[in-house]
């Protein structure tokens, strides 16, 4: 049984050659570049959406954006020290 279906898409010549540089380039098929494509947009939206959320949260607990990775750090720190495990790298 088949797991992937077939699709048409419409694009300028010009598209294309570009479509198929990348693919060539990053040793993909045309098929293999159109799904990392989409995959990217789908992944940029969803943290755009993180954002949209946490950034008003961290805004009333006055966190600005470069305390977030020390504070990631700290909070990792804390977790194994608790569970018992050792950081590692």
């Amino acid at each position: 049984m088949r797991t992937t279906k077939t699709v048409s898409i419409s694009m300028s010549p010009a598209d294309l050659k570009v479509a198929e540089r990348l693919a060539r380039a990053t040793n993909r098929s045309l098929s293999g570049v159109f799904r990392e494509g989409l995959k990217r947009i789908a992944s940029e939206q969803y943290w755009q959406r993180v954002q949209a959320i946490a950034q008003p949260k961290a805004q009333a607990l006055g966190i600005a954006q470069d305390d977030v990775t020390r504070l990631v750090h700290e909070y990792r720190e804390e977790k194994r020290a608790k569970n018992g495990n050792k950081k590692t790298k």
